[in-house]
């Protein structure tokens, strides 16, 4: 269990929680990889016999990022720049490049990988 407190430590402006090992199970119903999970139920208690649980149920409502559009299937296009990202991603951990420098890093590649060629040439 991850215990979120406000007289925690702060890491970049946010609490850090307090990790209580505990064992337990949740349950879920419904395809969380489509949005549609109706609830989810767990239970845990840890090595002092403390118990927690947790209750979520939906209110019917699809989760939405894009204010109420739904979420939608992936195009070719997003999927090729989902794919270039990953690749970038992974460019960058062979490379083992510095976490604070992460960004740059995958921007950099994702910059290289978006020219084209063709359109770089001077004509």
């Amino acid at each position: 269990m991850l215990l979120k407190s406000k007289d925690r430590p702060k890491v970049h402006g946010l609490p850090v929680p307090f990790v209580q090992l505990s064992t337990g199970k949740c349950k879920q119903l419904g395809n969380f990889a489509t949005g549609q999970v109706s609830s989810i139920a767990c239970s845990a208690t840890d090595t002092n016999g403390k118990k927690y649980e947790l209750l979520f149920e939906a209110d019917g409502s699809r989760h939405s990022s894009d204010e109420g559009q739904g979420i939608s299937v992936p195009t070719e296009k997003r999927r090729a720049k989902q794919s270039e990202q990953f690749e970038c991603r992974l460019k960058a951990d062979v490379a083992k490049v510095l976490p604070r420098d992460r960004a740059a890093y995958i921007l950099q590649c994702l910059g290289e990988d978006s020219q084209d060629p063709a359109a770089a040439a001077p004509q």
